[in-house]
């Protein structure tokens, strides 16, 4: 299961995503994110609260970084590890 909150303050919209971002979770996200892209260096999503992210969510965020939306990984091992590999590799 994930939950996705919105958060506007100061001009930047955030996507706080929580649980599991994988298989038809992904989808979820993605529309969501889709809905909210006014100007994509506006936009960041919080990823310190997703307990695991599949393949398919990895791509997702990988698309998302390299159309500028900020990603935030946290301190966590795995979120922290998958936000640093997408945005060295992209």
């Amino acid at each position: 299961m994930m939950r996705i909150t919105f958060n506007e303050r100061r001009g930047v919209i955030t996507l706080t995503v929580e649980g599991v971002l994988g298989g038809a979770w992904v989808k979820e996200l993605e529309r969501s994110w889709a809905e909210t892209l006014i100007s994509p260096d506006r936009l960041s999503v919080d990823l310190r609260s997703v307990t695991s992210i599949d393949n398919l969510g990895q791509q997702l965020l990988a698309k998302m970084h390299l159309a500028g939306t900020t990603l935030i990984g946290g301190t966590g091992p795995m979120t922290g590890y998958i936000v640093s590999r997408i945005m060295q590799t992209t």
